[in-house]
């Protein structure tokens, strides 16, 4: 017999999940648990509060929070957990800017009663699609979820693909399948609304010429004003521009008074320091003015009434006025819906060419989907042959001898139709699992199963089937064991132990058998805190494991003989 510290002190390999931290949810007011690497396993009276740790791992691993989980009278809920990560982990954290420290990663998520829930991964606000990304590398939670999930016909297909060796063929059918798909989606959109597309041809083509006839330019009508502006005034400004020079150069009375002006000035400059500035300005500033208004002579001098020129600017800017109404309240605006009606005439004509030759196309691509749909149906029915062996070589190792297990492949009733067949993404046929739990009784459907121990077997069976081809580091089973009882959860348990040499678990039971062969022992029990109801988890010891056990066999009629029952099954050589 093992010693008591070899029973439940085994260190396994390193953990994936080391730590846990609860506060505020449903009852707990605050949980914490580290986990051993292998075998781990809650227990707890009814209602003691297994469910929210359960609840917990979920929200872990992406699922939606419902704020009335927050324990009442407080205003959020944590959840929070330290991961230690694989290669496979690390590299989706780089892509997404996210450091690590040790290949550890904290996340965390907290649930507001009256804002907006938040989601942290090592201290960085994340979405909830990249934490599934990352827990669906980490951890598979198998709970009442996946009980629903199993009776759903539509999920079977899905167990015999985890476990066939063919993804590449799966994903080579369901590209070809989904260009197919969309291949004939825009073959029927097109023939169906051919003469529609080909008035909008028409429409946009006259649109684009009418804009590509004007070919306005970016500020051209801002500049167009401006001429309009100076050709319409042209003779008034001619006049009072002459006016003008004709004071500064020819008026004998404006030029005796410039002359009183510079002879008063020379009184004051000179006298002192600020007269001298303002004489100086005042000089200054009577140079300007004659100066400018020589300027300005030029410039009239050059100036002519082009009505001619009045009228073409006046019927340019109506031009550019009207595309303005009709596509856009500027000339960017217009230039910009040149381009997309230019783009859109592109892609009709494209449509209107690859229609011609999309018929040979799909004809094509049809072919390649039905052969690839049967070789992938043929490496699928290789896969469930050998699946159906051994889900029933697990079956009888849990005590149902007398049962096989049987894969059904039934054409589809609706798809794409090819060849009067119809296809989905998934291939040409419907999995179905069906059972006999009793020879010669015939098999019936997987889903009339009303037994929940015989449910609860076939469940457990199917992943231990397919946990070779887990690409996750922990498995938590949430009463994977319901039904069952005595000799069964006996070989239920050393199947679980022999999955924690590869995987680390997290085992919630109520099976003394389970319970007693795990490295690490939770009890989930409630207490009165300030006369309020509250759960809390407590780490055993050895000898307390052996008491839970005892508990868990015989209740509250406890004796030596249940002690050393409960004992035998802790420390028995495996």
């Amino acid at each position: 017999m093992a010693s008591p510290e070899a029973a439940l002190g085994e260190k396994g390999r390193s953990r994936v999940l080391k730590y846990l931290n609860i506060e505020n949810f449903a009852i707990a007011d605050k949980v914490e648990i580290e986990f051993d690497g292998k075998f781990n396993v809650i227990t707890g009276e009814t209602g003691a509060g297994k469910t929210i740790i359960v609840n917990a791992f979920s929200l872990l691993i992406g699922d939606r929070a419902d704020r009335e989980i927050i324990r009442k009278g407080t205003k959020k809920a944590k959840i929070e957990a330290i991961f230690k990560v694989p290669n496979k982990v690390l590299s989706i954290l780089k892509e997404n800017s996210i450091d690590t420290n040790n290949r550890e990663i904290e996340l965390k998520r907290i649930i507001r009663r009256n804002k907006n829930n938040k989601v942290y991964l090592n201290g960085n606000r994340v979405t909830l699609t990249l934490v599934r990304e990352i827990m669906e590398n980490l951890v598979d939670l198998n709970n009442q979820n996946e009980n629903q999930y199993l009776m759903n016909t539509e999920n079977h297909i899905y167990y015999i693909d985890h476990y066939g060796d063919y993804q590449d063929l799966k994903d080579k059918y369901q590209k070809n399948y989904r260009r197919l798909k969309h291949m004939i989606e825009k073959y029927t959109e097109y023939r169906d609304n051919k003469k529609k597309l080909m008035r909008r041809l028409d429409n946009l083509k006259y649109e684009y010429k009418e804009i590509e006839g004007v070919d306005p330019e970016v500020g051209e009508d801002e500049n167009l004003r401006e001429e309009l502006n100076m050709l319409e005034n042209a003779k008034d400004i001619m006049q009072s521009g002459n006016f003008i020079y004709n004071i500064a150069d020819e008026d004998e009375m404006f030029s005796e008074i410039l002359d009183k002006i510079y002879e008063n000035l020379k009184n004051i400059k000179g006298v002192n320091k600020q007269l001298t500035e303002y004489s100086d300005e005042i000089e200054a500033g009577l140079q300007k003015f004659i100066s400018a208004s020589e300027d300005l002579k030029f410039y009239i001098d050059d100036m002519e009434l082009d009505e001619e020129r009045l009228n073409k600017a006046n019927d340019r800017l109506d031009e550019i006025e009207k595309l303005k109404n009709k596509y856009g309240d500027s000339i960017e605006d217009v230039l910009e819906y040149k381009k997309e009606i230019e783009n859109e005439i592109e892609e009709i004509e494209e449509m209107t060419f690859d229609f011609e030759n999309m018929h040979e196309k799909i004809e094509n691509l049809k072919e390649k989907v039905v052969k690839l749909a049967e070789k992938l149906h043929e490496k699928r029915a290789d896969a469930a042959d050998e699946f159906s062996k051994s889900i029933k070589k697990e079956l009888s190792f849990l005590g149902m001898r007398n049962s096989s297990f049987r894969v059904n492949f039934e054409d589809l009733k609706e798809g794409l139709n090819i060849e009067e067949r119809f296809y989905n993404s998934d291939g040409k046929y419907r999995v179905r699992f069906f059972i006999e739990t009793n020879t010669g009784e015939g098999f019936y459907p997987l889903t009339s199963i009303v037994s929940g121990g015989e449910l609860s077997r076939i469940l457990f069976s199917i992943k231990s089937v397919i946990s070779d081809k887990f690409d996750v580091d922990l498995l938590i089973f949430d009463e994977i064991d319901s039904g069952i009882g005595g000799e069964i959860s006996k070989k239920m348990a050393k199947k679980l132990k022999t999955l924690s040499n590869r995987f680390q678990l997290i085992v919630i039971t109520h099976q003394p058998q389970i319970a007693a062969v795990s490295n690490k022992h939770f009890r989930v029990e409630k207490q009165k805190v300030s006369n309020r109801t509250v759960s809390r988890v407590k780490t055993l010891s050895n000898n307390q494991h052996v008491e839970e056990i005892a508990r868990m066999i015989a209740g509250e009629n406890i004796n030596d003989h249940i002690i050393e029952t409960a004992k035998s099954m802790c420390y028995e050589e495996e």
